[in-house]
C-alpha cells in the first residue's frame, strides 16, 4: 500500500515527492518510521518518474542555473504582496497561518524531546 502510494504522489505533483523523500529520510534517522529501506524506495520512484514520464517535460525545460533562493523569494513571496486590498490580506494570512504552523512544529519537537518520547512504539 505504502509504494502505491508513493507512486501516486511522484505522479501527481511535481514539489510533493522531494518533500516526502525529505520528511521519510528524517523519521526513518530518527527511529520513528521501522521500514530503513523507505527513503531508499522513495528515491529509486522518484528518480523512475524522472526518468522517464518527467523526461519530456525536462527536455522542453531544463533546469535554469541562473534562478537561485533569491529570485524564487522575490517570486513567490515579494511579488505576491501586491494586488487588491482583499488579495493583500489573504497573503498575509496564508504567511501568519504558515508561521503559526512552524511555531506548533517546533513546540511539538521540543516537548517531545523533553519528553524524551521520540519513537512510535
Amino acid at each position: 500500500m505504502t509504494l502505491l502510494l508513493l507512486a501516486v504522489i511522484c505522479a501527481s505533483h511535481q514539489l510533493t515527492p522531494f518533500m516526502m523523500l525529505i520528511a521519510i529520510t528524517v523519521l526513518t534517522l530518527s527511529g520513528c518510521v521501522w521500514p530503513s529501506r523507505l527513503p531508499l524506495i522513495t528515491a529509486v520512484v522518484l528518480a523512475l518518474w524522472l526518468a522517464y514520464p518527467a523526461s519530456a517535460y525536462l527536455v522542453g525545460h531544463p533546469p535554469r542555473s541562473d534562478v537561485g533562493l533569491q529570485a524564487a523569494t522575490k517570486a513567490n513571496v515579494v511579488n505576491r504582496m501586491s494586488g487588491t486590498p482583499g488579495h493583500v490580506l489573504v497573503v498575509q494570512l496564508r504567511m501568519v497561518l504558515t508561521l503559526v504552523l512552524w511555531a506548533l512544529a517546533a513546540a511539538g519537537v521540543t516537548v517531545t524531546g523533553a519528553k524524551g518520547v521520540w519513537t512510535s512504539g
